[in-house]
């Protein structure tokens, strides 16, 4: 459901939005950033509410590669859309 906040932001143009933009997640590969935060940044850029130029930085344990890294944020995003399509066909 979308808010006054994020309609507002859909109409600023993309210059006006942040130049390059990084957030760094510490723990990036634990329970709350697989569930919570990837899945609600990867809808925010699905959706256009983020700059251009966005990088994840992921701090954590265990030690991942950046290849491992994607491939963890890949899987927790296909499966948060799956999740949310499943919500909203009831």
């Amino acid at each position: 459901m979308a808010t006054q906040a994020d309609e507002a932001l859909r109409r600023v143009s993309s210059e006006a939005k942040a130049g390059t933009c990084a957030i760094i997640i510490f723990g990036g590969s634990g329970d709350l950033t697989r569930r919570k935060i990837l899945p609600a940044l990867f809808n925010s850029a699905k959706e256009g509410l983020l700059p251009e130029n966005f990088s994840v930085i992921g701090a954590g344990r265990p030690a991942m590669t950046t290849e491992e890294y994607r491939k963890m944020v890949k899987f927790c995003t296909r499966r948060s859309e799956v999740r949310h399509r499943k919500t909203f066909r009831r």
